[in-house]
């Protein structure tokens, strides 16, 4: 009986070790091991600049003053063109290298009940989302519209009567989708209890976010040139 004819039968007979079949199966496992191992190191790599970017962004609390200064302190990791090229590199190969384990995970039937698993493929799909979205606007902004990516631009979207509706749930979603991914490594290894911790902690630093770049905190007024750009796109001042 062939291999295939065992596979569709559900046969619970083993194939012989020297089988095409075998090998192929061996050869898959090895590569999808491999792909692991290279997204997991990625993702330490991105971490040490995610991480105090994050944070960095948390001293808006403070004012745009205490935001921008912070920000100052980070950029230097990746702000050097050689740097934000290796970062950019780094982030789309993740993104590639994070779709090809989804699918696997998918033809797997693996993802049947709403769990860690879920919520792993989940906030994986809106970070690689996100980070395309919001990575060719800083670039854009910068080398396009000359605009820096400070306070100002982080707040303008916030604060346009339209954009708002948009961004408001685009920032909140993109934190709590990192601390879930996070918690989702995490809850794999055992750790479950600490595991949830991080979606909670991602939520409540949305919403100090929210509140520091929203205006809730202090007054915030977007620059008429932050403004203007949003407004070209949406095809003239709604304001």
């Amino acid at each position: 009986m062939r291999a295939n004819d065992l596979r569709r039968k559900g046969s619970s007979a083993r194939l012989p070790p020297g089988t095409s079949t075998t090998k192929a199966l061996d050869l898959s496992r090895i590569k999808l091991q491999r792909i692991r191992r290279l997204h997991r190191f990625n993702a330490i790599i991105l971490l040490a600049f995610l991480l105090p970017h994050v944070v960095a962004h948390l001293f808006a609390v403070a004012g745009p003053a205490a935001h921008d200064a912070a920000l100052d302190m980070v950029r230097w990791t990746y702000r050097p063109f050689l740097s934000e090229i290796s970062l950019v590199t780094l982030l789309l190969s993740q993104i590639g290298l994070g779709v090809v384990l989804a699918r696997r995970r998918v033809k797997a039937g693996g993802n049947k009940r709403l769990g860690w698993g879920t919520m792993q493929l989940a906030s994986g799909g809106y970070l690689a989302l996100f980070i395309l979205l919001h990575g060719s606007a800083a670039l854009a902004s910068r080398y396009i519209n000359q605009l820096p990516t400070n306070f100002d631009w982080v707040a303008t979207p916030l604060q346009h009567p339209v954009t708002k509706w948009l961004f408001y749930p685009y920032y909140t979603l993109a934190i709590v989708a990192l601390m879930t991914h996070l918690g989702a490594w995490l809850a794999f290894r055992g750790h479950r209890k600490l595991a949830w911790l991080l979606p909670i902690s991602g939520a409540l630093f949305a919403t100090i976010y929210l509140a520091s770049f929203g205006g809730w905190l202090f007054p915030v007024e977007a620059p008429a040139s932050y403004l203007s750009i949003y407004d070209e796109v949406l095809g003239g001042p709604l304001r």
